[in-house]
Formats: structure tokens, C-alpha cells, sequence
């Protein structure tokens, strides 16, 4: 005997889900490494780009008020540079905290996630408000 499996309450076209009132999302699940593998977020999103890129040169960077941009291959390599000179020259490693204050500048994400690839803790401020993030 076949039962017919009742229809789902999450709308195919927008995600929102009539029972909990909630959206959810329409992209496929994103499966995450195991948390016994010591992976930094950086390190993990890195690793996606380099699997699924059918164009390692696209954009990942554009200041759209002075027009300047960079690649997702400069964005890595800049990234990992300088990761490695906060870890080889300065010394920063995991759980230690650095503090960023910094306009609103193309080089901030390259800057974020060299901080995120070492662990560390830090706090950001652009602009006229401050946020704190840490990893």
C-alpha cells in the first residue's frame, strides 16, 4: 500500500515555511567538515572556491567608488600573504586579539580573512561604528 507523503509546508518559490512562519533557504545544504578537523573559516571558504570555480579570475572585490578591484586569485593570494607575515613576522597566532581601525577600504575583507585563517580574535571598527567580531 502506497501512502502519499503529505505536501510540504515550505513554499518551493520563496522558502517560507507555513507552520513555523519561518524562510528557509532554497540553495542546496552545504555540507561542513567534521568538527574534529581543525579548519579555519577562511581556510573553509577557500577551499570551496577552489573546488567549485569554473573561473578562478572572476571578481570577488569592486570599490565602487574608486573603481578598484581584485580577483578571487589575488584575493587568496593576498589573503594567504599576509596571514603569513601576521604569523612569521609580528607573531599573531591563535586566540591572540588584534584590534582594526580602518575606513571602509577594499583591503578590510583581505584583512578580515587572514585574521579569521589564523583563529585569532579581533575587533573591527569602519566607519563611524565599531563592531566586534571575533572567530
Amino acid at each position: 500500500m502506497d501512502q502519499a507523503k503529505p505536501p510540504s509546508p515550505v513554499d518551493p518559490n520563496s522558502g517560507f515555511n507555513t507552520l513555523t512562519k519561518t524562510f528557509h533557504s532554497l540553495r542546496p545544504p552545504i555540507h561542513l567538515p567534521p568538527q574534529n578537523i581543525p579548519i579555519s573559516a577562511a581556510d573553509y571558504a577557500f577551499s570551496l572556491r577552489q573546488l567549485n570555480s569554473p573561473w578562478p579570475d572572476s571578481l570577488a572585490l569592486i570599490n565602487s567608488s574608486t573603481g578598484q578591484r581584485v580577483s578571487y586569485s589575488d584575493y587568496t593570494r593576498k589573503t594567504q600573504t599576509l596571514a603569513s607575515y601576521f604569523e612569521s613576522v609580528i607573531g599573531l597566532t591563535k586566540g591572540d586579539t588584534a584590534f582594526v581601525l580602518s575606513q571602509n577600504l577594499i583591503q578590510v575583507p583581505i584583512l578580515y580573512f587572514s585574521l579569521l585563517s589564523l583563529k585569532s580574535n579581533f575587533e573591527l571598527g569602519c566607519g563611524p561604528h565599531l563592531q566586534m567580531i571575533n572567530t
